[in-house]
């Protein structure tokens, strides 16, 4: 069954990261107002993602972080390794997978380290919207899709998330498998899928790098990520790169 997505936001990612930090300015100033535990536990929910969100961003959109990647993992590829969005500045497809298509150790452990930083600030962001849903006008805050209008882009940013709720057969306790996916102009994707079956903490992680389906030209390669979720912060797990 079809996820009831919302598509009343209407303005840039520029114009919807600025509604989610007004929103996460409302919960500190809340927290300094009302000693109260649940409001302080309730309004946390958004500073936590939001900090973690917004000290990844710093790092990945910096000159400094993208010309060391130039340095130990991008070596003798001519083209220019980082695409720069209103987000995030995101690694080309192309040339990360065609830096990670024979990896060693090191060079593995950095493309690993690279796509946590992805997970860290998209997986976030797409938290951020779904807790920001009376600001944003989403009705089912589990499952929306957010497409941005953007003024000098030829196409929009896509931003989405769903949930999906399951029973173990084991013991019959409820978990959930959430999957963000968010989706450039040109139609390149980031889609990271949480799957907390084994474990509420430590869920199992899918990350892929590659192009919306919907596209016209996906592109050759795919650049994928399983393991744990503390597996992927230890920059370990399993790192495959094939082409479509």
């Amino acid at each position: 069954m079809q996820p009831p997505y919302d598509l009343k936001f209407r303005g840039s990612l520029n114009a919807l990261m600025l509604t989610v930090r007004k929103r996460v300015t409302l919960a500190t100033n809340l927290i300094h107002r009302f000693d109260d535990p649940q409001v302080i536990d309730r309004e946390m929910r958004f500073l936590r993602p939001f900090w973690e969100f917004i000290q990844t961003r710093q790092k990945l959109n910096r000159q400094r972080y993208w010309k060391a990647r130039q340095k130990d993992l991008f070596t003798g590829i001519s083209k220019k390794p980082v695409r720069q969005t209103p987000l995030i500045w995101l690694p080309h497809r192309d040339v990360i997978c065609s830096a990670l298509d024979d990896p060693n150790g090191q060079k593995r452990a950095i493309g690993i380290g690279l796509l946590r930083g992805l997970d860290i600030v998209i997986f976030n962001f797409s938290t951020l919207l779904s807790r920001s849903h009376y600001a944003l006008g989403i009705q089912d805050p589990e499952s929306f899709q957010l497409v941005t209008s953007e003024p000098e882009e030829d196409g929009s940013y896509q931003c989405l998330r769903s949930t999906l709720h399951r029973r173990s057969a084991e013991n019959n306790e409820e978990y959930k498998i959430i999957t963000t996916r968010f989706i450039l102009p040109d139609q390149e994707e980031i889609k990271i899928e949480k799957d907390f079956s084994r474990s509420t903490i430590d869920p199992d992680v899918l990350l892929r790098v590659t192009a919306d389906r919907s596209g016209r030209e996906r592109g050759p390669y795919l650049l994928e990520y399983r393991g744990r979720q503390s597996e992927l912060n230890q920059r370990t797990g399993r790192l495959k790169v094939s082409r479509l």
